[in-house]
């Protein structure tokens, strides 16, 4: 495979080129090997421990770049999944090839260790969440006073509006 197909664009127009008469013009646009990679979220369900450094050998293997880690902790299930009442749950945010996902998913749901699995593109990366959670100025709401309760009536009064009523 060619170093140009495995190119793509930026989006950047280049101005004030002037193409070598030599050379085949591509493109006017800058063209980069890596925005093939995305960030990746995989939760997993593991029947030991060893199913945590199976998942971070698995993106490992698929030349998958591993940004935060969380340690595997046991929990109860809510029910049996294959026959297993607990297991380890765990997550990991990684950056890879989007070509090389369909590898990955099939190597782990090979995995006799791995219980369930669950592979997302977040929305968001954790390391900007403490940002995100501040609340800004322009978004303060003003609080209206509560409207005062009203006031018990006596039971003349009470009679009163029934007899009002039933007229």
């Amino acid at each position: 495979m060619s170093t140009l197909s495995k190119l793509r664009p930026l989006g950047r127009r280049v101005e004030g080129l002037t193409p070598r008469p030599d050379c085949i013009r591509v493109s006017t646009l800058i063209m980069t090997e890596d925005t093939k990679l995305k960030d990746y979220e995989i939760s997993y369900l593991a029947k030991s421990e060893g199913g945590e450094e199976e998942v971070r050998q698995a993106i490992k293997r698929e030349a998958g770049e591993i940004l935060l880690d969380n340690p595997a902790q046991r929990i109860v299930l809510a029910y049996p999944i294959k026959k297993e009442k607990s297991a380890y749950f765990g997550y990991v945010h990684f950056r890879m090839d989007s070509e090389r996902m369909a590898a990955l998913d099939h190597d782990l749901r090979t995995k006799a260790d791995i219980l369930r699995f669950l592979l997302i593109t977040p929305p968001f990366a954790k390391t900007r969440l403490r940002s995100a959670l501040r609340p800004r100025a322009a978004e303060t709401v003003e609080k209206k006073p509560a409207p005062a309760p009203p006031t018990p009536l006596s039971n003349e009064d009470l009679e009163k509006k029934i007899e009002e009523i039933l007229k």
